[in-house]
């Protein structure tokens, strides 16, 4: 009978402090999320792998005539496009866009690039700010009540003081396993760069005599029209990006949260100054990569796209819509770099550009001054 007792005493112990600790970290004592996003926003779909937002319902697609309904997706011109185009999925669409880049533009990216002659990117990532200091009080709180429980229960002084051993060793633990899911599993779903790893240059101006005179506007230009802009300022300034042996980017969506409703005026002014939401994305290959031998391929993760594998192949644009026509994010379209792996000097070079649902007004100062962090 009094094995019973301490059985269900040890069970008691061990499920209380869970029990605190969750409504704890659920009233922010955690807090995940990338650098420069606020917090994640429920979408009322079943959750993705290695990602804290969840699905969008599905919409319809006409992949009859290869174009996509304006009334469901930002319209696209692949009209415009110079080289053949695949459809890979249907719904949510994805293709892909041969010799969107020629050969001699590709090599003279990546040669400016190697020389250094961009301005680099300090690439922060995410970040999980787990606070301990909070927890601590929480513990010996926790702990004494399971004490002052179990001697008014049971009136034995050793079972109090097992108790309040138990209930601080199960604090300890539940927070070193809350530590793990936060900085293994939840940071990757963070938004646009959680857990980057590689290196970026931003692609201003040409340099007169430099190697990629001319290959960035007609790089620009040629997005311009496959997404149907007024000008290049509908676009995000581009970064050039490289990836080295065992370099890549884990889960993550590319698209933007809007300010809540509510917001402050100063919020939503900065949201707009930037563009707004990145409604198109198109992520141009510069080089080619095996992605069976090397890695590198870019992998969709939602069920929806059926674990949809893209190897880099020089001069080729893969463009999918992160956001629906009405600027909604389209949180189906999560997706990863892979890590490159096998030879030592295996690279993957490319230049990701979103479209914009309205003017970015920052090129001009973008344009004259080096970009120092992010």
């Amino acid at each position: 009978m009094r094995s019973n007792q301490h059985a269900r005493l040890v069970a008691m112990v061990a499920a209380l402090p869970f029990f605190v600790i969750m409504m704890n970290v659920r009233r922010r004592c955690l807090h995940v999320g990338p650098a420069f996003t606020s917090s994640s926003r429920n979408s009322g779909d079943r959750p993705q792998r290695r990602c804290l937002r969840r699905g969008h319902a599905s919409h319809s697609f006409d992949g009859s005539s290869g174009s996509i309904s304006s009334t469901r997706y930002p319209s696209l011109n692949f009209d415009a496009a110079h080289g053949p185009v695949q459809l890979l999925r249907k719904e949510p669409p994805v293709w892909l866009v041969n010799n969107f880049l020629t050969a001699e533009d590709c090599n003279a990216l990546i040669e400016e690039g190697r020389e250094g002659l961009r301005p680099e990117k300090i690439y922060e990532g995410s970040f999980v700010v787990f606070d301990e200091e909070r927890l601590q009080p929480l513990a010996i709180a926790a702990a004494t009540l399971c004490a002052f429980v179990s001697w008014v229960f049971h009136g034995d002084a050793f079972a109090a003081m097992t108790a309040f051993a138990l209930a601080i060793v199960s604090v300890a633990c539940l927070k070193e396993t809350v530590r793990w899911y936060s900085e293994t599993v939840a940071a990757a779903g963070g938004q646009g760069g959680a857990r980057f790893t590689g290196s970026k240059w931003q692609l201003g101006p040409p340099f007169p005599g430099g190697p990629a005179e001319g290959a960035r506007e007609r790089l620009l230009e040629g997005v311009r029209q496959l997404c149907g802009l007024p000008g290049i300022q509908w676009m995000e300034p581009p970064f050039l990006t490289r990836y080295k042996f065992g370099e890549g980017q884990a889960a993550h969506l590319d698209s933007r949260e809007r300010p809540k409703p509510g917001a402050e005026a100063e919020e939503v002014a900065a949201f707009e100054r930037i563009g707004g939401q990145r409604v198109v994305q198109c992520l141009v290959y510069l080089n080619d990569v095996d992605m069976e031998t090397c890695g590198g391929a870019t992998s969709f993760l939602h069920e929806a796209l059926a674990g949809l594998r893209v190897q880099p192949v020089a001069g080729s644009a893969l463009v999918f819509c992160t956001a629906f026509a009405n600027g909604d994010e389209d949180l189906r379209m999560v997706h990863c770099a892979e890590p490159l792996h096998g030879s030592k000097e295996v690279e993957k070079w490319i230049v990701p550009l979103w479209a914009l649902e309205r003017k970015h007004h920052d090129w001009h100062q973008w344009e004259h001054h080096a970009v120092q962090s992010c």
